[in-house]
Order: C-alpha cells, then sequence, then structure tokens
C-alpha cells in the first residue's frame, strides 16, 4: 500500500506540474471575459442613459416650444379680437391724441386680458405714429417695423427688441376704421410670460435659452442672467454655440430654443458599477491566483520532500546492503546522512558499560571524537536517556 500511495502521489504531481500553465491560462481567460462583459455593459449602459438624457432634453424642448406657440397665438387671436372691437376707444385716441389719461385706461383695461402688455401706438397705413411717444417707448427698430408692416401688410416675424425702458416684443395688427381710413395698432409685451415659461421648462445642469435664428449665438432670453443692454453679454460665445445639443424652432419668430450643458455631469452609474465590478473582480482573481499559486506551491512542495525521502531510503538502503563497505563505515555513513537530515554536527554510535560511555563509531567537525574514546557516564548528555529510558 505505501508504494501505491507514492504512485499516486507522483501521479498527483506530475499532473499538478503538468497543467500549472494551462490552468493559470484559463484562469486570467476567465478574468479577461469578465472584465469584458462588465466593460460592455458599462458601455451599453452609458449609451442608453446619454440617449434617455437626450430624449429629455428633447422632450423638454419642444413642450416649452408648444407653450410659447400656444401663448403667442393666444396675444395674436386677443389682438385681433382688440382691434376690431375696440374701434370706438382708438378713435377717441385718435381724435386727441395727446389725452394720455384716455390711452393709459385704454392699456389698464387690455391688460386685463394681456397682464404683458407694456405699452401700445397707433400709426396710419404709411407707419407714421399718430400717437406722440412721450416716454421713448417706441424706438427706432420698432417705428422700422411698424413701416415695413405698412408696406407690405405682412406681419413680421417675432422678435426681441431691446430698449431703455425694458426688452419687449411686439405684435402688430391691421384696422379698418368707419371712416373706412386704415390704421395699424401696434403692441408691445414684456417678456415676463416667456421667462416664465422657460423656467418652468429648466433641465437639471442645462441652460434653456431662446436665440435668434437669423444671428447665431444671440441671445433673446435667459433666464439665469439679469437683462442688460450690453450686447456682449446677450451673445453666447463660440464654444456655447457648438456645444448646443438640441436646437427646436418657435413658429411664426425668429427664435430658436436650446439646451445648453452648463455642468459636466458626474460619473454615470454605470461606470460606478462598473468600478466597483472591476475591483471586485481584482480582488476575487488575485485571490484565486494566489490561491492557485498556493496550491502549486505546497504539491510542489510535498513533491520535493517524497523525492527527498525516496532519496534517503534509497540511500539508506544501498548503505545497510552494501558489501564492499565495513560494519564500521556503513554506520559511519549512517551517521553523515542523520547529520544532513537533522543539520546537526556532531554523531556518535556509543556503547554504555556500567559508568563507562565508549565510542564505537563518531563523526564530528574536527574528528575530535575517535572510535575506542572512553568517557565517564556521568559527564555525557546521554545520561538523561537512559535515566528517562528512550
Amino acid at each position: 500500500m505505501p508504494g501505491l500511495t507514492n504512485k499516486i502521489d507522483r501521479m498527483k504531481f506530475k499532473f499538478a506540474q503538468s497543467t500549472q500553465n494551462f490552468r493559470m491560462g484559463a484562469l486570467l481567460a476567465i478574468l479577461l471575459l469578465a472584465c469584458a462583459l462588465i466593460l460592455w455593459n458599462a458601455i451599453d449602459q452609458h449609451q442608453t442613459t446619454k440617449k434617455e438624457r437626450t430624449l429629455q432634453v428633447k422632450t423638454s424642448l419642444d413642450g416649452a416650444v408648444q407653450e410659447i406657440t400656444a401663448y403667442l397665438e393666444r396675444l395674436k387671436d386677443s389682438s385681433y379680437i382688440i382691434a376690431h372691437t375696440r374701434q370706438k376707444s382708438i378713435q377717441r385716441l385718435l381724435d386727441n391724441p395727446l389725452d394720455f389719461k384716455e390711452r393709459e385706461n385704454l392699456i389698464a383695461e387690455l391688460r386685463k386680458t394681456m397682464p404683458d402688455l407694456f405699452t401700445l401706438t397707433i400709426a396710419n397705413d404709411r407707419g407714421a405714429l399718430l400717437l406722440e411717444d412721450h416716454l421713448n417707448n417706441i424706438d427706432e427698430v420698432c417705428q422700422a417695423s411698424i413701416r415695413n408692416f405698412a408696406a407690405t401688410d405682412k406681419a413680421p416675424l417675432i422678435e426681441v427688441h431691446p430698449s431703455s425702458a425694458g426688452d419687449h416684443f411686439d405684435i402688430l395688427n391691421k384696422i379698418e376704421m368707419p371712416d373706412g381710413e386704415s390704421v395699424i395698432l401696434y403692441l408691445n409685451f414684456h417678456l415676463k410670460t416667456l421667462s416664465r415659461l422657460l423656467d418652468s421648462n429648466k433641465i437639471h445642469n442645462y441652460d434653456v435659452l431662446l436665440l435668434h435664428k437669423e444671428q447665431p449665438g444671440l441671445i433673446e432670453v435667459d433666464i439665469s442672467k439679469p437683462a442688460s443692454n450690453d450686447k456682449a453679454a446677450h451673445t453666447l460665445n463660440t464654444d456655447a454655440y457648438l456645444n448646443i445639443q438640441y436646437k427646436s424652432t418657435v413658429p411664426g419668430t425668429q427664435w430658436e430654443l436650446v439646451a445648453i450643458q452648463t455642468k459636466n455631469t458626474p460619473i454615470a452609474s454605470a461606470w460606478t458599477n462598473a468600478l466597483w465590478a472591476f475591483s471586485l473582480l481584482l480582488l476575487l482573481g488575485s485571490t484565486a491566483l494566489w490561491l492557485l499559486r498556493r496550491s502549486d506551491t505546497l504539491i510542489f512542495e510535498q513533491s520535493a520532500a517524497l523525492k527527498r525521502e525516496q532519496r534517503r531510503l534509497n540511500n539508506l538502503q544501498q548503505t545497510t546492503i552494501s558489501s564492499e563497505l565495513s560494519f564500521h563505515e556503513k554506520v559511519r555513513a549512517l551517521l553523515v546522512m542523520g547529520l544532513d537530515e537533522f543539520g546537526l554536527d556532531v554523531a556518535i554510535l556509543s556503547r554504555v558499560e556500567g559508568s563507562v560511555y565508549s565510542i564505537v563509531t563518531a563523526v564530528s567537525p574536527d574528528n575530535s571524537l575517535q572510535p575506542g574514546m572512553n568517557f565517564k557516564l556521568g559527564n555525557t548528555y546521554c545520561r538523561h536517556t537512559l535515566i528517562s529510558r528512550h
């Protein structure tokens, strides 16, 4: 049975040695495959999150455009109704152009249906103002719009007009008066409702702006910054303009609604999970590699110990059955083997007769111990062995 056991052990050692590289390679391949799967999953989740974010931005902007369009349509409808139902009030203003109280009363009445109304004026069919602009609210840009409308009979696309009184936009309507003359009703509106609509459609980590379509980068409405007459403060720089991720045009206006990312989004949860998975995989992989190397090391150590034991047994057998060696030579060879095995310096085969300790054969570094030397037993360590009966 000992021989069979040794044979099985040798087979184990040979198998472990021959498959060591294969097992290491297989483990590394599994780790690389797991890393690839984690990376692929992180990329897929990141792309999905990015698409969802883009869809969220698009949906929010499109919804804001619909709300702005509906708001402008309501203003146009209201201004049309006013132009055709308030002819008497308008005629009174034309008859008394210096009656500022009458004008303010009409504006106050109109604000009940159009709260953002800033001011109004009336022009003839050639675009000349018929009411005095004593507050200078109708600047040259607005007057140019009125003249253009009078000449073409086509309402201009809505855009923001900056002025000293504040940014505003305009709506124009042509009215046929009872006397057969045509006049133009010019209504001027604040940006309060537009700002509120943009604010209600804010997107996290994005600025939502109204830009001018014909003048790239010109900001028409920006709720994140206070109003300013400085044109440079209302213009996007080139990098910011190129960073626009989505645009949506507002019908009937010179506006396009855009979203600009203001902050770099923190690392996506997909990549965070991937980092945790990589860390865990690295820990498990390192542990598995260590255990594999440790197992192989133990197997090889056992193999080496088995080989040493086999050599010792062979040497012992060869020494004891040798016919070429004398008894003393055999004993000396066995003592040398014992010194090598236990790492000692002195080995003695002795004989004890009474209180006399005699050396039969000995091995010592300086050969100071020779066969035939006698000592008192009480002066040797062997007396302790004899007393303990070992």
